[in-house]
């Protein structure tokens, strides 16, 4: 096969994820408003919805890298999707204690005041409503960061989703 394709002066290049390329897309072509100031098209966004936010986290993973997707989804039922590239090793629930600092800091910029939590990391849920301690070194600044940060909201419930 590599030297049907070599003879042809072809290249072959692997493909990347969905995700990965339209991370790239954006990267490499932001907005450019007239002040200058890069920013999402959409007027609505920066219109905060009042009511009741929800937020879901998830990790993304492989041999490469790890990452974490985060939906934000208004009260009318709009959906916006961030991902995030981590450039450090860390542990799992490192990862979780980052895509939940990285989504509550995002509605915190918005102006939200109510959220609801979704997610299916009972050790993290629970350490940041204090039903469990944490015990991990590592882990203790993550929780105290995220409870300072949950400071900022009004009201914020947590819902378990079974992983099933």
């Amino acid at each position: 096969m590599v030297d049907l394709v070599a003879k042809f002066d072809l290249k072959y290049v692997a493909k990347q994820t969905i995700k990965g390329s339209v991370v790239s897309f954006y990267a490499k072509n932001p907005i450019e408003w007239e002040d200058g100031k890069e920013d999402f098209p959409d007027e609505d966004i920066s219109d905060v919805e009042l009511g009741t936010w929800k937020i879901y986290f998830d990790r993304a993973v492989n041999q490469y890298e790890d990452g974490i997707g985060i939906l934000l989804i208004i009260p009318k039922g709009s959906h916006i999707p961030l991902a995030i590239k981590l450039n450090f090793e860390a542990t799992n629930n490192m990862v979780e204690y980052e895509a939940c600092i990285a989504g509550m800091e995002a509605l915190r910029e918005l102006g939200v005041k109510e959220v609801e939590v979704f997610w299916d990391r009972t050790l993290v849920i629970a350490q940041a409503q204090k039903l469990w301690k944490v015990k991990k070194e590592h882990l203790k600044s993550y929780q105290q960061y995220l409870e300072d940060l949950t400071k900022t909201f009004d009201k914020i419930e947590y819902t378990i989703i079974p992983r099933a």
